[in-house]
């Protein structure tokens, strides 16, 4: 049996859901948050049976897609002072990061 983590945006979390209920994987989700830009994120953490992981992780991949934005540069230390300068930095939300962790063990009561 598998644990799978499944952290994705709030911009696909919609979508994977329904994908997920779909496809009769079970999930709880957790809303969560990424460190560098503060983006908002949710954790889907997903019991699976051995035989069902690559099927699940397809699943993943078809309903999360990762984009390009551009969103202003954090200012910190003495950028503060600058006049108003502010540069534009390229990043990649969406998409998901998998992670997949052995269970040793399983109790549902």
């Amino acid at each position: 049996m598998k644990l799978v983590i499944a952290v994705v945006h709030t911009i696909d979390r919609n979508q994977l859901n329904r994908a997920l209920v779909e496809g009769n994987f079970r999930s709880t989700k957790l809303k969560s948050s990424a460190s560098f830009m503060r983006e908002g994120t949710v954790s889907f953490l997903i019991g699976i049976e051995d035989a069902k992981l690559e099927d699940l992780l397809a699943l993943i991949h078809d309903n999360t897609q990762a984009r390009e934005e551009f969103v202003e540069e954090p200012q910190t230390g003495t950028a503060k002072f600058a006049k108003h300068r502010t540069q534009a930095l390229e990043i990649v939300v969406g998409g998901a990061l998998v992670i997949v962790l052995e269970v040793e063990q399983f109790y549902q009561y």
